[in-house]
C-alpha cells in the first residue's frame, strides 16, 4: 500500500472547516470524494491540522493510503481535474509508509490579514479583517512578543475536546504594513 502526500491550497469560503461534519460540506469530504472517482477506493485522507469553517490555506499537508499505481504527477493532475474551483493539489508524493500528517508536523503558521484604511474592501472581504481606525503596529508588535513561548490555550478549546495537551509554543510573531491596492 503506497502513501501519498498532498500539498494543498484552498479558499474555505464555502466550506465548513477540514474535518467532515454532518452539517455541511468540507475540504476533508470533497478530497475523499474526489480520490474515490479517481481509485475507486473509499480512503481516509489526514490532514496535518483543521481549519474552522472558512478558513484558507496556502500549503496544508494531508496524506492518505492508497493501492492504486497512478503516478505521483498524475494524480496531483487527476484530482485538480475533478476539483471544484477553490480546491487545488500543489504537490502530490509517495512518502513512507509511517509518514503521518499531522503526527510528524513540525509547526503551523498562520497569516491575519487586516485592511486599515477608511473605506472596506469589497475584493478582499472573505481574506481580511476591515478596521477603519488607526493601528499603531509598533505597539502591536511589542505586545505580540508576550505571545512568543510556550502557553495553555484551554480557555480557547472546544469543550469536551479530546485533544492531549492544549499548551501550544509560538515561535515567532510578526506585523507588517503593505499597499496591495491603490487608487487608479
Amino acid at each position: 500500500m503506497r502513501n501519498i502526500k498532498l500539498i494543498i491550497e484552498y479558499d474555505g469560503t464555502r466550506y465548513h472547516g477540514w474535518q467532515k461534519q454532518p452539517n455541511g460540506i468540507t475540504i476533508q469530504q470533497v478530497l475523499e470524494q474526489t480520490i474515490l472517482k479517481i481509485t475507486n477506493e473509499n480512503i481516509n485522507i489526514t490532514g496535518s491540522g483543521r481549519t474552522d469553517a472558512g478558513v484558507h490555506a496556502i500549503g496544508q499537508v494531508a496524506n492518505f493510503k492508497t493501492n492504486s499505481r497512478i503516478s505521483e504527477e498524475n494524480f496531483q493532475k487527476a484530482i485538480n481535474t475533478l476539483l471544484p474551483y477553490d480546491i487545488v493539489i500543489v504537490s502530490a508524493k509517495e512518502v513512507d509508509a509511517d509518514f503521518h500528517s499531522q503526527y510528524n508536523a513540525l509547526s503551523k503558521t498562520y497569516l491575519y490579514k487586516t485592511i486599515n484604511r477608511p473605506y472596506r474592501s469589497a475584493l478582499l472581504k472573505q481574506r481580511a479583517w476591515y478596521m477603519p481606525y488607526s493601528l499603531d503596529l509598533k505597539n502591536m508588535a511589542t505586545a505580540a512578543k508576550h505571545l512568543v513561548g510556550k502557553h495553555d490555550f484551554k480557555i480557547f478549546a472546544k469543550s469536551g475536546s479530546n485533544i492531549k495537551t492544549t499548551t501550544r509554543e509560538i515561535f515567532e510573531t510578526d506585523f507588517e504594513k503593505s499597499v496591495e491596492m491603490t487608487e487608479p
